[in-house]
């Protein structure tokens, strides 16, 4: 029941049929585009794998930049130098700061307007001289920063 293009379509009557009975030229087609799907599959799975990999090191560093400097932050507060301690929640803000638009796209936008807040009590709790509220808000910053690290690490839901 193969049907010519002149009886599905009269005002084509003059082309040839497309269609052969052993289905070669199916066949040409159809491999030029599976090798088109095939190439669009493997460029989707390279980029994906590079914005896995981009969010995996950028947050890490970025982590690893702020857990130095909680480290700094803590060393101060213990040795009771108030004013140090204020300028590197300053710096530490602004670490957050520089690299905000990132890991805004990357990690929970949450996370990261409660390490604000956190840092922010923080310098407040010093400034005013409670030290049970500074401690409180630097151990609610290092659960933040725990769990960002944790969130990003490399997981089968993270890829999908």
């Amino acid at each position: 029941s193969e049907m010519c293009i002149r009886d599905r379509y009269p005002d084509r009557a003059g082309e040839k049929r497309r269609h052969f009975p052993d289905g070669s030229a199916g066949r040409e087609r159809g491999g030029v585009v599976m090798k088109q799907r095939l190439v669009i599959v493997i460029l989707m799975t390279a980029f994906s794998l590079a914005l896995c990999l981009f969010s995996l090191f950028y947050v890490r560093s970025s982590m690893a930049a702020l857990a130095e400097l909680r480290l700094t932050l803590e060393e101060q507060a213990d040795a009771g130098q108030t004013d140090e301690a204020q300028a590197t929640i300053a710096r530490m803000l602004n670490e957050i700061q520089a690299h905000g638009r990132w890991l805004e796209i990357l990690a929970p936008h949450d996370d990261l307007h409660e390490m604000r807040m956190q840092l922010t009590e923080a310098g407040t709790c010093l400034s005013i001289g409670d030290d049970d509220g500074y401690r409180e808000s630097i151990r609610l910053f290092n659960e933040l920063l725990d769990h960002l690290k944790t969130h990003e690490e490399p997981s089968l839901s993270n890829i999908l």
